[in-house]
């Protein structure tokens, strides 16, 4: 039997490690993660890691129980929790969930593409809604097989979009960027398809890259805006916001009086000052819904100067909306875990409308497409 001075050391080495590692995640996901690519990285990110679990792990061990490690150990907690409330207030849970009856739930899910669906009211004078449909960081690669891309592409043309945005992170590699031309080529949308690029894609060959999009017809919208007359009654102002990588700085576009404000930003973490513009949805990616989830937690290493405030679903910021994809590709770890790739459609309903007058997106609700190995 252990007595109290012999197992205090071990509960407060613990106590240090797991405190340590606490403050590893907050140090990764808000500041580490936005460091190039580079082994330099690697090493920043591993020693990080070892100086503070470590450290406070054997800190612990032979300071024992000490106030300050217990204190540092309370910050983490409240923290959390603020975390907790604040994601509560920020996020909206309009998706329902349908599982496949008689089929367990996967670990790996790599290749398990969903279709989330979601009804956005917005203050249009359209005879009909619109349906944008939404994906993001494809991170084209021969390492998923030829079916998972057909059959991603195919759900994208039963979508029935009438536009089809895509929000950055197309290759992990400059090699691979020939599968845009080969996958996206197709018409998937009645009024067109417009992306932004993300950091991987600015950290390979931008040129090469928006070369591959133009030629499979994707408008490309670099810190620029389009605006469309998509139904009588009011316009629709699409920009992409490419910031924080690039030459050029987003600037706010000029907008009419009175029009629908979409914007395109790979990372969510431009959502306030979108918001700030007047944007009326944003739609992002770059997280990968954390790529990998652990029960009970959740997504841990978050790419976000936020945290995981804003991780993956929908979220409204004062009267902006944003959706968050998981995308559709994979990086490192290969292997998604508990972590779907996904498709968003979200229909935009003039709000005028009744329910019996909607003739696209009457369903809400999270569509299982299958695992294509």
């Amino acid at each position: 039997m252990f007595s109290y001075a012999q197992w205090v050391p071990w509960v407060s080495s613990f106590l240090g490690a797991v405190t340590g590692f606490c403050l590893y995640v907050y140090i990764k996901n808000r500041f580490i993660f936005g460091l190039p690519e580079s082994p330099a990285k690697i090493v920043i990110s591993l020693l990080t890691l070892l100086l503070l679990s470590g450290g406070l792990a054997i800190a612990g061990y032979l300071d024992g129980l000490a106030a300050w490690l217990i204190m540092i150990f309370g910050i983490c907690i409240i923290g959390e929790a603020l975390r907790i409330v604040r994601v509560r207030n920020l996020k909206i849970e309009d998706e329902e969930s349908e599982n496949r009856a008689g089929e367990r739930a996967k670990w790996i899910t790599t290749t398990e593409l969903q279709v989330l669906r979601y009804r956005l009211p917005v203050a249009a004078d359209w005879s009909r809604p619109l349906r944008i449909v939404h994906t993001s960081d494809w991170h084209f690669s021969p390492k998923l097989p030829h079916s998972y891309w057909q059959r991603v592409v195919e759900t994208l043309a039963q979508a029935e979009a009438d536009l089809l945005f895509l929000t950055g992170d197309f290759v992990t590699h400059a090699r691979d960027a020939r599968f845009i031309s080969e996958y996206l080529s197709r018409e998937l949308a009645r009024l067109g398809t417009f992306a932004v690029l993300g950091n991987h894609d600015y950290w390979e060959q931008p040129d090469e890259i928006r070369s591959h999009l133009t030629s499979a017809g994707v408008t490309l919208l670099t810190n620029t805006s389009v605006l469309l007359d998509p139904l009588p009654g009011t316009p629709l102002l699409i920009c992409g916001c490419d910031d924080p990588w690039g030459s050029e700085s987003w600037q706010p576009p000029r907008a009419p009086y009175q029009c629908i404000k979409l914007c395109l930003s790979h990372t969510p973490d431009n959502i306030y000052r979108l918001s700030g513009w007047g944007a009326d949805a944003v739609f992002s990616g770059h997280f990968h819904a954390g790529h990998v989830r652990f029960p009970f937690l959740g997504a841990l290493l978050i790419p976000s100067a936020y945290g995981r405030r804003f991780v993956h679903g929908h979220f409204r910021v004062n009267q902006t909306h944003l959706y968050v994809s998981a995308g559709i590709g994979s990086v490192v770890p290969s292997q998604r875990i508990l972590c779907p790739p996904d498709i968003m459609i979200i229909d935009l309903v003039p709000a005028h409308l009744t329910d019996d007058n909607i003739r696209v997106g009457e369903g809400i609700g999270r569509e299982p497409v299958g695992d294509h190995r």
